[in-house]
């Protein structure tokens, strides 16, 4: 994880400090999640996280990059907005502390299998809305983008298969991507 770190922490250092416009997905169906606290895990820079706060949301985020957060502590100084930030590696991190924590959680734009999707269950409530946004197969085919970094056909409707799925959209614009809300029902 730490060549992975180094590039993340690369990348975000040579962007320049002018908050991202949102996800589009994200904008579109924002009336579609729960209000209150919202974890937006792997939220690099904040792009969301800050729209979300703006929004009226108890924004919490998650990643592991420094430099991605130390923008994000700017914008949100410039903005006015508070959000909690939690410096980790999402491959070990166990979310200890935050079980049945969020009303709402935002994944965008990242993949990791098996421990945490159960992660991502443990912090959301029951009748919280996870919002999953990330590359699918078509990104690979297109592009040559790393297939481990990209859905499967299913796989989230499969990993989250106890919860209700509220709505699927799909991408194929600049970047191929698979767009889920789901609600947890117990």
């Amino acid at each position: 994880m730490n060549k992975q770190k180094a590039k993340w922490n690369l990348k975000f250092s040579e962007r320049e400090n002018e908050l991202l416009k949102p996800d589009k997905f994200l904008t579109e169906n924002l009336a579609l999640l729960k209000k209150g606290k919202l974890a937006d895990v792997a939220c690099g820079d904040g792009r969301n996280a800050v729209y979300l706060a703006e929004n009226g949301f108890d924004v919490s985020c998650f990643d592991f990059s420094e430099v991605a957060f130390q923008k994000l502590n700017t914008f949100t100084f410039e903005k006015k907005i508070k959000i909690e930030t939690t410096l980790c590696d999402l491959e070990t991190y166990n979310f200890e502390g935050f079980e049945n924590c969020f009303d709402s959680v935002l994944v965008s734009h990242f993949l990791l299998q098996g421990k945490f999707f159960e992660n991502l269950k443990k912090i959301l409530k029951v009748g919280g809305t996870l919002v999953y946004s990330t590359f699918n197969l078509k990104q690979h085919e297109a592009t040559g983008f790393r297939k481990e970094f990209c859905l499967q056909e299913n796989e989230i409707l499969e990993a989250f298969n106890d919860f209700e799925l509220v709505k699927f959209e799909q991408t194929e614009n600049e970047v191929f991507l698979d767009n889920y809300i789901l609600r947890k029902r117990k």
